[in-house]
């Protein structure tokens, strides 16, 4: 596949894991708006609902009004992305309407998809089936990511887990859970989320290992591309692994 090829793969699962993260949680909504996807999830910060461009806009002005009318009504903060190079009219839109610009994320790929068999020693990786392992699941990423805890568990139902293609790990070094990642299969693409590992536990190889994980189980379900979008932290290691920036994914907030 081409770099353009790539990217559309990782917008398409991009956009899956907002609508199947919306789904499963009781209140939650998805829209369409020809080109914008909003998800509500019901969290109260800004990372816990999106609106995404998943492709130029019609009427930029009109579609960015309503998402402010939407999220307004529900007294929701949200992020809004947007692909780089996808829809600059969009972009210059929302800063006219205070939406502005924070960060760029880096979007990746890998193709083709040819994950090793070997896993990290001591490691025992769990895929999450039953409330304690996915409480296992949120204190790593509260940790990892510095998010208040009570909303992490707001957004994280245990339905998550029934949710098509979508899957949870966590793993453990001496029956302690360390680190986790998630995975969501969208036709021949897998997408790897939330990898994360706990402070005392870091630059041990962790995150890779979990990332590695959900690859083979994406390979093992059909996937032959990987997706992800990476943290400055993470974008070396990734890169390591032959990933590469695809989908640069500008991120505005309400101001």
């Amino acid at each position: 596949m081409n770099d353009a090829e790539l990217a559309a793969c990782a917008d398409e699962n991009y956009a899956l894991w907002w609508r199947r993260w919306a789904s499963a949680i009781d209140g939650g909504e998805v829209h369409d708006l020809n080109g914008m996807l909003m998800a509500l999830t019901g969290g109260r910060q800004e990372w816990c609902n999106v609106a995404f461009v998943t492709a130029r806009l019609e009427s930029p002005m009109k579609t960015i009004e309503t998402v402010l009318r939407f999220f307004d009504d529900h007294q929701q903060p949200f992020i809004m992305r947007v692909r780089e190079g996808l829809d600059p009219t969009a972009e210059e839109v929302a800063e006219i309407l205070g939406i502005r610009y924070s960060d760029t994320i880096p979007g990746m790929a890998l193709s083709p998809l040819t994950p090793p068999d070997e896993t990290l020693p001591g490691l025992e990786i769990r895929t999450v089936a039953d409330q304690a392992t996915l409480n296992d699941h949120m204190t790593i990423s509260a940790e990892s990511f510095s998010i208040d805890p009570d909303q992490l568990a707001i957004v994280t139902p245990l339905k998550l887990t029934r949710q098509p293609g979508w899957f949870i790990y966590v793993g453990y070094i001496d029956h302690e859970p360390v680190t986790s990642s998630s995975l969501l299969v969208s036709g021949d693409t897998a997408g790897v989320y939330w990898v994360g590992t706990i402070a005392t536990h870091r630059r041990r190889g962790l995150g890779e290992a979990m990332t590695w994980h959900a690859l083979r189980e994406g390979a093992k379900r059909g996937a032959s591309v990987g997706v992800l979008q990476a943290s400055r932290v993470g974008k070396p290691i990734y890169e390591r692994m032959g990933f590469h920036v695809v989908s640069p994914y500008r991120t505005f907030v309400r101001k």
